[in-house]
Order: structure tokens, then C-alpha cells, then sequence
């Protein structure tokens, strides 16, 4: 198993635990549902849109980040993809949806030692026999493409933390945290329902291929929203104070 360390990020902020409201879960579940549906119509900037607002409910959940992990990926937004696919992870280690499609991204995208992992901690989670199956056949076509490896490289450590003692450069004027900047009430009037927040005028270029790292930094104040300017950690998965998805910029 990829080794990453949930505890910096779940005692507080963007992915501690969320006590919601009857009224908030029955929001998440109509924006999930919508969201499902647009996404078997392939309005994927509209699936992209649900899920996200679903997300911003309820940040703590790893299968609503699977989700916003898959839309992204269907778009060909990789690093978004990869950013969620990471907090669902983190969100929940064995989730077996977030382990699988975390996998198959990276098979996808030709990254077999790390897919290799991954989908190696699902085999061994999963109960259906077909699903075991199919992993086990994805885990040898892994195997075949490290072939020539004698050992497989080691995997970095995940790094990262939303804690705002853990500047790495000690800055602490540069950080808010995420006890300012991550605490939302789904009502907020910064969000805007009639707003349309999807991706639809951010492509990839294609040009690289896709490296995914297992940095993951939620407190430095690196970035800025693409919409208000607010500045933002560099993989905030939304703007804290618009509420928009935080997009990375294209190279």
C-alpha cells in the first residue's frame, strides 16, 4: 500500500469528519444523483459540477471524492483527477472504490509500480470473485511492464499536512490554515447555485505525460483561485472563498 499518513489531515479542517443535517444529506444525495445521471449522458462538465458541490457538503466523504476523481478524469484533467482521487485516501485507506479507480487511473496512465500497489491492497480488500478477477488480471499485466525492474523503486512518503504549524518554509505570515479558510455552511451567499463552475474552458494539452506525485499540499498559500484571486494552497481541491473548483493551471 501506497504509505500515506491520514492522520494530519482528518483531525481538522477540510477532511475531518462532517456531522450534516438532514437537510444537508438529502442535498448531497440530489446533487450525487444528479451527478450520476449527467455523467451516464456524458455531460461531463455538468457531472463535474454536481459532484463538486456535493464535495463541498461534505469534504470528508471519499466516495463523493471518487467521484469528482472520475469526472475530472473523463475530462482529461489529470492532476485534478489524481488530486481527488488522493484526498478520497486519505478520506479512507481501504475504500475499496477510491483504491480501484485511484489504480486504474494510473494503469491508466502507464504508472504500473504505483498502480501495482494499489490495486494490489483492492484484490486482497475485495469480496465479489469477478471484480477479484479482473484486478488480478490488470495486476499481471502490471507485473509484465515492471519486468525488467529487479526491485520495484521505492515510494515516497507521502507529504503534506493541513496543519498550520507545518509550513515548510516556516512563513507562518503566508499561512491561514484551513480552520479560517476551510470551514464552510453549505448556505454560504459567496456560492453562487446559478454559477457554472464546470472545466469547460480548461484543456490538456497533452503534450507531457502524466506524473503522479504523492505530494499533496493544503497549506501553503501558493496558488490563486482562478475566479476571485483569493489566494490558495496549491492542491486546495476548491477556493475557500468563492467556493469554485481550484483548476491548476496549464503548463
Amino acid at each position: 500500500m501506497i504509505p500515506m499518513d491520514s492522520s494530519a489531515y482528518t483531525g481538522g479542517g477540510l477532511l475531518q469528519d462532517k456531522q450534516l443535517s438532514e437537510s444537508q444529506l438529502a442535498r448531497k444525495a440530489e446533487l450525487i444523483e444528479a451527478g450520476n445521471t449527467a455523467f451516464d449522458d456524458d455531460e461531463l462538465t455538468t457531472a463535474l459540477d454536481c459532484y463538486h458541490r456535493a464535495s463541498i457538503i461534505d469534504s470528508s466523504d471519499a466516495e463523493t471524492w471518487c467521484l469528482v476523481g472520475l469526472a475530472y478524469a473523463n475530462l482529461d484533467l489529470n492532476e485534478e483527477a489524481w488530486r481527488s482521487y488522493k484526498l478520497a485516501l486519505i478520506c479512507d485507506p481501504d475504500h475499496l472504490n477510491a483504491l480501484w479507480y485511484a489504480g486504474e487511473f494510473l494503469f491508466n496512465n502507464e504508472d504500473f509500480v504505483m498502480a501495482r500497489l494499489l490495486i494490489e491492497r483492492y484484490a486482497n480488500l475485495e469480496e465479489d470473485r469477478e471484480k477479484v478477477e479482473e484486478a488480478q488480471e490488470m495486476l499481471a499485466e502490471c507485473r509484465r511492464q515492471t519486468a525488467d525492474e529487479d526491485l520495484a523503486p521505492p515510494v515516497p512518503a507521502f507529504a503534506g499536512s493541513d496543519d498550520p504549524d507545518d509550513d515548510v518554509d516556516g512563513d507562518e505570515s503566508e499561512m491561514d490554515g484551513f480552520e479560517v479558510h476551510g470551514q464552510f455552511d453549505d448556505e454560504d451567499d459567496d456560492f453562487d447555485e446559478d454559477e457554472d463552475y464546470s472545466a469547460d474552458n480548461y484543456d490538456d494539452d497533452g503534450e507531457d505525460r502524466f506524473i503522479a506525485s504523492l505530494n499533496l499540499d493544503l497549506t501553503s498559500m501558493r496558488a490563486k483561485c482562478t475566479k476571485c484571486g483569493v489566494g490558495l494552497p496549491i492542491d486546495a481541491p476548491y477556493c475557500y472563498n468563492c467556493l469554485a473548483p481550484h483548476l491548476y493551471e496549464v503548463q
